[in-house]
């Protein structure tokens, strides 16, 4: 199977559905005869720039989503086939062969990450907060403090040590 006229066709065959044209209405707006319509979207006339770019016009779309939607289909259609000659189902195919992580997933691992960061901050003031409280400072932990929020203008945020001056006292016990 190669990438061709059929999938273009298709292409344009669901586009024009969704626009709620019919082919006679699509021929009569590009100008060509009902049954040139026909053949195009059937895949036994080839379609050129231009008349990609009347269809394009006509639907409301810009020509690289004809060509796109067509590639999906050609793409789909070679799954479909390599899946019936391999025995398994087309979604399996499809995902062993895909190696773009979903957004979804994308998602899921922030999400993941925002929650460890969570719990680590809680884990690291919960060890703190007993030093704190008995004047030991976190043994030098507490030394550096990052600030949530960079400087304005600056690219990164950064660390920033205490002299002893200047380091924030800790509370007083109740």
């Amino acid at each position: 199977m190669f990438f061709g006229d059929e999938h273009l066709g298709k292409a344009v065959a669901m586009l024009r559905e969704c626009a709620d044209l019919n082919q006679k209405q699509l021929a009569h707006e590009i100008g060509v005869e009902p049954n040139t319509m026909n053949q195009y979207e059937s895949g036994r006339r080839g379609m050129s720039e231009e008349v990609i770019a009347r269809i394009a016009r006509v639907l409301q779309r810009d020509p690289v989503e004809i060509w796109d939607m067509s590639y999906s289909i050609f793409r789909f259609n070679h799954f479909r086939e390599r899946a019936e000659i391999e025995g398994m189902a087309v979604e399996d195919l499809i995902a062993r062969a895909d190696t773009r992580p979903s957004i979804g997933t994308i998602l899921e691992l922030r999400d993941s990450l925002e929650e460890r960061q969570r719990q680590l901050f809680e884990t690291v003031l919960k060890f703190l907060d007993p030093l704190v409280r008995a004047g030991l400072g976190g043994l030098g932990l507490a030394k550096i403090i990052v600030r949530a929020h960079p400087r304005k203008g600056a690219k990164t945020r950064r660390a920033v040590r205490f002299s002893r001056k200047q380091r924030p006292r800790p509370p007083e016990p109740p």
